[in-house]
């Protein structure tokens, strides 16, 4: 895709919070968490089903529950922690 305007920042997101274990199985993140990047992304992904009307009311309705539980569109994941001597 060029250009990725937010395709790039999206697949950041979802692979960043894999790193952090903050998904499913599947790789999904909890329902509210997803709303809220889905609902940000939704001008560049969108699912084929169902109808993308339906979708922007579910994400209308889940994303400002998501937001008030502090869920953020992007995730950055949390710094590596620094080696230390002997392994401390």
């Amino acid at each position: 895709m060029r250009p990725a305007l937010g395709f790039e920042q999206l697949i950041e997101t979802m692979f960043s919070l894999a790193a952090d274990g903050k998904v499913n199985r599947k790789g999904m993140p909890n329902p509210l968490r997803l709303a809220v990047i889905a609902n940000h992304h939704f001008g560049d992904v969108r699912l084929p089903f169902p109808p993308a009307w339906l979708q922007r009311l579910g994400l209308v309705l889940g994303a400002p529950v998501g937001r008030l539980l502090g869920y953020e569109p992007t995730y950055m994941p949390s710094a590596p922690q620094a080696p230390t001597a002997f392994g401390i």
